[in-house]
């Protein structure tokens, strides 16, 4: 997946998305967090492999410890994935390092969204409830992306980071719309993730208007 060229190609579409998904009051609860000096920001100086630890690290200890999931590993594959049979969250490192293009906050977006299928697998409501619906399930872990990043408490997050994680996860949207595998449109897939950062970000004190079609899937 060549991250680069979707830049290229979708960079006003992004731009249009990004306007019109991030709020002032989201950006002033995230810009929030990381007003504690003891919060570190997001950071890919000592690589990918550092902040995928610290992500993962960070959700085990919050939305994982909640949802009673046991511990899990991660590998380098060929592909993007998790795999529920195995506990193994697996990352193409390329992928990654194309995300690392985007931003820090594209990154973790990525690894955040893996352990929440974690997450859902631990809980397998969670899963029924998304009637085993590929898009389903996809958009419920985008919003539980958001969740785990703006619940971890030792990360911070500045303007640039929110709108590195949403352009991500709208160019990450596909167009595949009757596929069976059908993982959500950019648009909604942005949606989703905002809804959960809004709602981690305020302590679950703000479900907006997509909090039950995305999170709770109702």
């Amino acid at each position: 997946m060549d991250t680069e060229i979707y830049v290229r190609i979708y960079s006003d579409l992004a731009e249009i998305v990004i306007k019109q998904i991030i709020s002032a009051s989201l950006l002033y609860s995230l810009l929030l967090l990381g007003s504690t000096p003891a919060k570190a920001a997001l950071d890919l100086t000592e690589g990918v492999e550092s902040l995928i630890e610290v992500v993962l690290t960070g959700a085990s200890k919050t939305m994982g410890k909640r949802a009673n999931a046991k511990e899990i590993k991660w590998t380098w594959c060929d592909d993007t994935y998790y795999s529920p049979s195995s506990g193994l969250i697996c990352f193409e490192k390329n992928f990654m390092n194309d995300l690392a293009k985007i931003g820090d906050a594209a990154v973790a977006f990525v690894v955040a969204h893996e352990y929440a299928h974690h997450v859902q697998f631990a809980q397998a409501q969670l899963v029924a409830r998304a009637k085993n619906n590929t898009m389903r399930i996809e958009l419920q872990a985008d919003c539980f992306a958001g969740v785990i990043l703006a619940s971890i408490p030792n990360l911070s997050f500045n303007k640039k980071d929110v709108e590195n994680m949403i352009l991500a996860a709208a160019l990450l949207g596909d167009k595949e719309y009757d596929h069976v595998q059908h993982h959500g449109a950019g648009e909604n897939r942005a949606l989703a993730l905002r809804s959960g950062l809004r709602f981690g970000s305020t302590k679950g004190k703000i479900k907006d208007a997509y909090y039950k079609m995305f999170c709770l899937q109702k």
